[in-house]
């Protein structure tokens, strides 16, 4: 289909979802759904087709119905202190300016980060994690045919994510966050089980609270450098147990939960859905200093 053909396309398709009351900001999304299925073939993020359709909808949707803002939050550590990681969309030449997702960090903090190669490579890593979870997420909910048993646990898993980052962005920074962190962290593991090996709800049970032996089961599934490396630092999650504790948290601790939780939901998501910035943008990402971290 060229660009003409795609056109054309997108104004029928752009009646149908008006005659049935489509909501505006839902129209480019469920046109790249449909426009997926009719190719038989996934459209990722990024791509000069992604682009051209959600421009189409920018220009011809009512001023201000796709400025949907923020559509998830993080949470990165630096200088002693959680600073919010803001995700909105992109669309057709939008710049891709991973600091300026960094609303509330002072100007310079940013530059030490961005100058310091260790840092920057940790909040990109982090940022990519970010931004293939929330849009997976989006995609999964809107795919025909997921799953029950792996869709509920998805959904659990983001809910447990999404509350864990509000604790550690409040007034006053609430470190408990990293027994969520934990907690989606497990559930996301056994989402891939439930997926990939069909496990019931016995198989988990006796997997238990383990995120060492829930990682070392998923092995076949996901990514086994990231596997490795959670297995490896699995003992710096607090026990279940620990939720009746009132003793303080090491923030160090909590970014690590943090950021192998959000690692764990990025995984499920490049696996079973074309969310990958990671890979989709890496050309772009070459502009930016210190993106050797992609080869």
């Amino acid at each position: 289909m060229n660009r003409h053909e795609l056109e054309r396309w997108l104004v029928n398709r752009n009646r149908e979802y008006s005659q049935t009351g489509i909501p505006h900001i839902r129209r480019p999304w469920d046109a790249m759904r449909d426009l997926s299925i009719q190719s038989g073939s996934s459209i990722s993020l990024g791509s000069p087709i992604c682009d051209q359709v959600f421009s189409w909808f920018e220009k011809n949707s009512p001023p201000g119905s796709h400025d949907i803002g923020t559509v998830y939050e993080g949470a990165f550590f630096l200088d002693s202190a959680f600073w919010q990681v803001r995700v909105g969309l992109l669309i057709g030449a939008a710049q891709i300016d991973p600091l300026g997702s960094l609303p509330t960090m002072p100007h310079m903090l940013k530059h030490q980060l961005a100058t310091s190669k260790a840092a920057y490579h940790e909040y990109i890593g982090y940022w990519c994690d970010c931004w293939d979870f929330i849009y997976g997420f989006e995609a999964l909910a809107q795919s025909e045919g997921t799953d029950d048993r792996f869709w509920k646990l998805v959904k659990a898993g983001y809910d447990e994510l999404r509350g864990a980052v509000s604790l550690l962005l409040s007034q006053r920074t609430n470190l408990k966050s990293i027994l969520s962190f934990r907690l989606a962290t497990e559930i996301f593991l056994k989402a891939a089980l439930v997926r990939e090996a069909s496990c019931s709800d016995k198989d988990l049970l006796r997997i238990g609270h383990s995120i060492a032996q829930a990682a070392e089961a998923c092995r076949p599934y996901l990514d086994e450098t990231f596997l490795v490396e959670l297995i490896g630092t699995a003992s710096h999650f607090p026990s279940m147990s620990s939720r009746y504790e009132s003793e303080d948290r090491d923030p160090a601790l909590v970014w690590k939960a943090n950021v192998q939780a959000h690692r764990a939901a990025a995984e499920i998501m490049r696996k079973y859905t074309a969310s990958n910035v990671r890979a989709q943008l890496e050309r772009k990402l070459a502009l930016l200093p210190d993106s050797t971290w992609l080869s």
